[in-house]
């Protein structure tokens, strides 16, 4: 809603501020968004990056979120190698994937 002009869908009143409000609520300590829940698939990468955006529009600090994803990017402080085909992606989020063994890349 922040990029729609504001001729086209005029914004409900407070609406920016609860959903700034909501997204902190639900961001955890290290920058994560989402409940984390072991049992439940949240996506929390994709969450975090979409309300990342969602906050730097809004004008706010992503600092936080930014961090926690470079935490669970593939990249050399998981194992992976930049020969690697999936160096420098991202999974869904949840425990830091890391690099199999090479052996592992021969079978694939």
């Amino acid at each position: 809603m922040l990029q729609v002009p504001a001729p086209t869908c005029k914004s409900p009143a407070g609406g920016k501020e609860r959903a700034v409000a909501f997204l902190q609520r639900n961001t955890n300590s290290e920058g994560a968004v989402g409940k984390m829940d072991p049992q439940l698939y949240d996506y929390p990468n994709y969450a975090t990056a979409l309300a990342a955006q969602a906050l730097h529009r809004a004008g706010q600090s992503v600092d936080p979120m930014v961090r926690w994803l470079r935490t669970q990017q593939f990249t050399e402080d998981h194992g992976w190698k930049r020969n690697d085909p999936p160096y420098g992606a991202w999974g869904m989020g949840g425990d830091p994937r890391v690099a199999p063994t090479q052996a592992m890349w021969i079978c694939l």
